[in-house]
């Protein structure tokens, strides 16, 4: 009797590794991942023509490099900003940015419901970790929050 039990137990345990095989198949193409919809707005800054200020003035320089979009100030206590020339009411921002040169006590980020040089919001983030949320209103900058 005990040969067939272990004869049955060894077809199950066939049985069982049989269906723990992967079946690879046909490859199967993976679906390349879509944008969500709801997104207004995307830029990789590839297109120099995508609409970003391009200025060289002398107290900074905003332009597409290498596939990037660089903002560089020249004169300290200069803030210097780009804009694509578009709106849009009520958004999420989100970006990425890299420091490539200068001291670490500065500052970069976002501007929001831009309706000129004197009136605007903004959020900035410092290298060194500090950070702010601020308001220009007839051109004078306040900080509403900072870090």
């Amino acid at each position: 009797m005990k040969p067939l039990i272990l004869l049955a137990l060894l077809a199950l345990l066939s049985a069982a590794l049989a269906c723990a095989v992967p079946y690879f198949g046909d490859p199967v193409a993976t679906p390349v991942p879509t944008l969500p919809s709801n997104i207004l707005f995307q830029d990789d800054f590839a297109d120099p023509t995508s609409g970003w200020d391009q200025i060289n003035e002398e107290n900074g320089i905003t332009d597409y490099t290498d596939g990037a979009y660089r903002i560089f100030v020249n004169t300290i206590g200069t803030d210097v900003w780009a804009n694509p020339g578009l709106s849009f009411n009520d958004v999420r921002v989100e970006a990425d940015a890299t420091k490539v040169g200068g001291d670490d006590d500065n500052d970069f980020g976002v501007i929001c419901r831009y309706q000129g040089p004197e009136n605007f919001y903004f959020f900035i983030i410092s290298s060194d970790g500090y950070y702010g949320i601020g308001k220009v209103s007839g051109g004078q900058q306040k900080l509403i929050g900072m870090e």
